[in-house]
């Protein structure tokens, strides 16, 4: 098993969450992103909001996390995106994939 980087981004639609995926598999910097829709509750100037949202998960390699971050900031449409980020293991055969497939 191998250690690499799960990203959650919250956008506001589908068509911008696929940006943002074919964008970031073009810089090289994920090996995947899946879209998830998802029914958001949340404050915002003070009061609480619901809206549809696509949720990114991307996968990268662990070197990868700060260019990733700063490429999410630049690439949101949110003034204050949710980048969130956990440690996963891969399977070896995975991890070998994203080797290949992620700039090195």
């Amino acid at each position: 098993m191998r250690e690499v980087l799960c990203f959650y981004i919250p956008c506001a639609d589908r068509s911008k969450a696929e940006h943002l995926v074919q964008v970031l598999i073009q810089e090289g910097l994920i090996a995947c992103g899946n879209i998830i829709g998802a029914n958001s509750h949340y404050i915002w100037e003070g009061k609480i909001n619901e809206d549809a949202e696509s949720i990114v998960i991307a996968k990268t390699l662990t070197y990868l996390e700060n260019e990733l971050e700063s490429a999410i900031e630049r690439l949101h449409e949110y003034d204050v995106p949710c980048i969130a980020r956990w440690n996963i293991r891969v399977n070896d055969a995975y991890f070998s994939w994203m080797c290949e497939v992620i700039k090195s």
